[in-house]
Parts: C-alpha cells; structure tokens; sequence
C-alpha cells in the first residue's frame, strides 16, 4: 500500500506544531467577518461565471498598515500578529521569482524584499478539495457551516451521490478557521493531492500562492479568488512575516512578481466527416454541431482543440458510409468560428486523409478565418512550427505529434505530412521554444483506442516532454477519456476523448471531456474537467451531474492505477 500516512489532530499535536513554528502563523490569521449577507447557494453544479484576471499591482503604505499579498493596502487593518519565528506556508513553484517587481519604490512588500526587514501582508486564502467533486462554488455560509459540521455531507449542496466532509489542517494551518475543528493534519503539502484522491469529502485551506491543479479549489459565493486576484477575498488574513527566513522571503516576493494568470480551454477530437456531415447538412447549417456547446468555450482567452478532417471544398464526399477517411466542405468552419476556436492541433492520423490537396485546402480554410494551427506542414521543418500566442506578456508555444499514423504520413525534408512522434523531435522542438523565451505545451495523439488506461509508449513520452520542460500535457486519440497525472509536478491529461463525431455505437465514445485551465506564466494553477455527451451523432452538449459520474469515474479509477502501481 502506497497510500502516506497521515495523522489526526489532536489539541496536545496543534501545541506540539504550533511550538515548532506555527504559533505566529495561527495567531496572525483574522477570519471572515460575521453577519455578511451573502447571496443563495448557485443552483445545480455547473458554474458558468468567469472572473477576467487583470494584473494587479502591488501598492504599498508607510507605517503598520497591512500591504495585500494581491491588491492595495487593506482599507481596515486588524491588528496583526508577530510572527517573528514562525514558519508560515512557503509559496508554489510556479511563481516567477527572478521576475521585476512593478513599482518597486512604492511598495511596502517591495521594500522589505529590498532591506529584509519585517513587513505585515495579507493572505489570501482558498478552499480546496477533491478534484474528483463536481462543485464549483459555495456560498460563504455554507463554507460556515461546513467547518462547524452543521453541513457533514456534500450531497446537501448538491454534489451527486454521498461524500461525507472531512475537515482538514495542512501542515498545522486552517488559514483563518478554527483548527482545533480539524479532523486530520495533513503533515506535507506534497502528500494532500493523493490523500484528496482517496478522501473525495476532503476540504482545507491554503494560501493563494500554493494553490495549484493537484487541488481543486472553490468559488466563494461566485468569484474565483485564485485568478481574480483584485477580488475582496473574505478569507483575506493578516500576517507579519520576516524576510530573512527562506520560506516568509518567497510568500512576500510571490506577492510583486510574475504574470497574471490566463485561461486556455481545451477540447478532443473534432471530426466534421461523414454522419457529422450528412447531419449537418440535412439541418442546413455548418455550425450545428455547436450550438449546444458554444458558452461553454469562448469565454477563455483562448481554446485549442484537435481538427481530424479535411475542409475542402474540391473534395466529394465519400461513397462509403461507414468511411474512415473524413471530410467536409469548407462551410463547417463556421462552426469554428461560433465555438471561438483559436488554435487547432492537425497533427493526428486524419488530417492526411486526402494527402496534400485535403491538407492544403484546409490550411487556406482556416487561414482566412484566423484559426492558428500546428502539427502538419508541406515539409518536416513546417509540420515541426510551434504556434505562438502572447497572453498577459508571456508567450506560449504550442506544438503536435501524431503517434499513430506517422510511419506512413509523416512529413519529412522533402515531403508533406504529419508531425512524427519521434523522442528526438520532441525534446528539440521544445528545447528550441523554451530557447526562444516561450511556455510550451505539447498536444499529442497518441495511444489504444476504447480503453481509460494510459500505455506505458504515452506515459513516455508524456514524461520526456516534462523532463524537458514542457508546462503540462494535454492528449487525444483513444475516444475514450483517461487519466489524468501528476508528475514532477506538472498536469498530464492524457486523453480528453471525442468531442465532436459520431461514434454512436457506445456510451463511452458519446462522452468526452472539456478542460478548463488556468495558468499563470508556466504554473498550471487549476485544470476542471467538463463531461460532455454527443447528441445525435454530431452534437456536444455540458452533462448534468449525474450523468458525470460515469465519465469522472472512469477518469479518476484509471488514475488511481496511476498512482498504486506507480
């Protein structure tokens, strides 16, 4: 049994913990106000709202007035606690920490970085839990009553199926909620992501910095402290902390650098070819496969999927029904269009169904409607181009690999194609873009078709991309969804299935999954995964939470394996 071991809390523990650096850190934390009226609980699960991060500066006071890890200087401080000794939570990885901080000379956080001298911030903390539960959002009441047990089972807000709560300490801290309610200490951070695996009831608190996509965190009452970093945060605690130690040094320097963060969603396999087509067709109009699912993708600053056909309008349709080579007519691009597609990986083993004129006539379809996209190319050199897009001053490159047809429709020196899966391509296509300053992130297509289960050839190369310093991984081709992993402490989300077709002959190939990301430079701060169902062998629509429970179940069973057999 790999499963770490954990420990209960008890109050002789909190002293023992608190003695060895956490008194400060737990006597500095002032918690939500009472009396706050607060709107009703959202109905249902899905929570559509979609706070626009902004960069937010960091503004500093003279004198003992609390400086905001996230915004201005508090307009009514409490009075904070000294920290001096404490050790509170450290920062996330992912923070630029060689970055310039913006107005440096105005800053209080700014100027203790520079003279090392104590300063008071304000931390911001948020809920976190199972990334396996289906709730988005919570009320700040109900956060309440869920810490003091008047609410001891998700399924009263909602949540499908029973999940008893499990009220947690990480690392001796509740942020600014009672500890002595805490049913368990998590000892280490590091060991949270799978014991929140297992424990699918689990809630704690952590500081905005250390939050990150191992954990699935809450909106409270609709807004999302984690990227809506100028948002008045309710679980907002002051705290003095001490920059000459290590730890206290990163939390305030994460407090004036690095990117604002931005949003990518994510989609599978998008294949206009044969019943999608004749459905499209019968119903006159070329974006009907996404007339369902359009809100769900254009709120991003940007959306990525997988385009597995030709758009052309020199290619016949088929006379074969049950073809497996795809193509449309150039009119599905408004469909494109209408779901807000940015960018579009080709690189999968449809995109050369009809060799070079299929391919080329695509190219110009999606080049007059503005859709980047990478992964196939009239040579080796062209199928190897990243495509670049500058978001909140970061650029991020995205490249493709096709794992599955590339022996016979790979591109080479002299020839068009696809993009071959080969290692050696893989780390130099990334070593070249993160040469060129970029965040990269690899699409793949790769894998077995109808199973949740990763291969040991995707977990490969999934890890040689990271080993590399690719930021996350994102994959398609099995039909099915699969796991999702964590490694070295990057995403891989190895399979997001069908989105878009008409494999109506299983349940499994009529579901899919849209992932939602937030990052921030190259730390990915949260990936939620949305189930989808195909209508009518052509049309994705958002799944009700119990019918995700399936789809998410499969997900998270195939990760377990993941994590047991290591």
């Amino acid at each position: 049994d790999r499963r770490p071991t954990y420990s209960i809390l008890s109050r002789r523990r909190l002293l023992m913990a608190a003695g060895a650096g956490f008194a400060g850190l737990l006597a500095a934390c002032s918690g939500p106000e009472n009396g706050q009226n607060n709107p009703p609980p959202a109905s249902g699960l899905r929570d559509n709202s979609t706070p626009q991060a902004s960069r937010t500066q960091i503004s500093g006071t003279e004198g003992d007035q609390p400086v905001d890890v996230d915004g201005s200087p508090t307009a009514s401080p409490g009075t904070p606690a000294t920290s001096e000794g404490a050790t509170p939570p450290s920062t996330s990885g992912g923070s630029a920490l060689d970055s310039t901080p913006e107005n440096e000379g105005d800053s209080t956080a700014a100027t203790a970085v520079a003279t090392r001298e104590p300063t008071t911030i304000n931390v911001d903390y948020i809920p976190v839990v199972s990334r396996r539960l289906q709730i988005r959002n919570v009320t700040l009441d109900q956060l309440h009553a869920i810490w003091n047990g008047e609410i001891d089972n998700w399924d009263e807000l909602g949540e499908p199926g029973s999940r008893p709560v499990k009220r947690v300490s990480i690392e001796g801290s509740t942020g600014p909620f009672d500890t002595s309610s805490a049913d368990l200490n998590i000892e280490q951070i590091d060991d949270l992501e799978e014991f929140l695996l297992f424990e699918t009831g689990t809630i704690g608190f952590l500081p905005r910095q250390r939050v990150d996509f191992r954990f699935k965190h809450l909106k409270i009452d609709g807004t999302d402290h984690l990227v809506d970093i100028g948002a008045d945060n309710p679980l907002r605690a002051s705290l003095t902390v001490d920059p000459r130690q290590p730890e206290q040094f990163d939390l305030i320097r994460t407090a004036i650098t690095g990117p604002a963060p931005v949003s990518m969603t994510w989609v599978g396999d998008i294949i206009f070819g044969r019943f999608v087509h004749q459905a499209m067709e019968r119903i006159g109009d070329f974006s009907a496969a996404f007339w369902d699912i359009y809100p769900e993708l254009t709120w991003a600053d940007l959306t990525i999927g997988n385009l597995e056909c030709s758009l052309s309008d020199n290619i016949p349709q088929p006379q074969d029904a049950h073809t497996f080579s795809f193509t449309t007519i150039s009119a599905a691009v408004e469909g494109l269009k209408l779901a807000e597609i940015d960018v579009l990986s080709r690189a999968n083993n449809h995109s050369f169904d009809f060799v070079e004129q299929g391919m080329r006539d695509t190219t110009a379809v999606l080049d007059e409607a503005g859709i980047q996209h990478f992964g196939v190319g009239e040579n080796l050199d062209d199928a190897r181009r990243a495509v670049v897009v500058e978001l909140q001053g970061v650029t991020y490159a995205f490249i493709g690999y096709n794992g599955i047809t590339d022996h016979w429709d790979g591109a080479g020196p002299n020839w068009a194609g696809t993009m071959p899966m080969e290692a050696d391509y893989v780390v130099q296509d990334i070593q070249r873009e993160l040469a060129a300053g970029h965040v990269v992130i690899p699409y793949f297509h790769w894998g077995i078709e109808y199973v949740a289960d990763p291969t040991e050839q995707q977990r490969y190369f999934a890890h040689l991309a990271i080993d590399h310093g690719a930021a996350m991984v994102m994959g398609s081709h099995p039909h099915w969804v699969q796991a999702v992993e964590t490694y070295r402490g990057k995403a891989i989300v190895y399979s997001l299935g069908n989105f878009v077709f008409d494999q109506a002959w299983s349940i499994e190939t009529r579901q899919g999954m849209v992932a939602h990301v937030w990052i921030k430079g190259s730390n990915v701060l949260s990936v939620d995964l949305v189930p989808v169902f195909i209508e009518a062998e052509h049309r994705p629509r958002v799944m009700d939470p119990w019918e995700a429970v399936p789809v998410l179940d499969r997900v998270w069973h195939a990760t377990e394996r993941i994590v047991v057999s290591g």
